[in-house]
C-alpha cells in the first residue's frame, strides 16, 4: 500500500468501485 494518501485514497475508490460493479453484475 502506497504511503501517499492520495493514492491510497484513489485506489480505494477505484477497488470500491469494481467491488459494487461486481456485486451488482452478479
Amino acid at each position: 500500500y502506497p504511503a501517499d494518501l492520495s493514492k491510497r485514497a484513489k485506489i480505494d475508490s477505484v477497488l470500491d468501485w469494481h467491488h459494487s460493479n461486481l456485486r451488482r453484475g452478479a
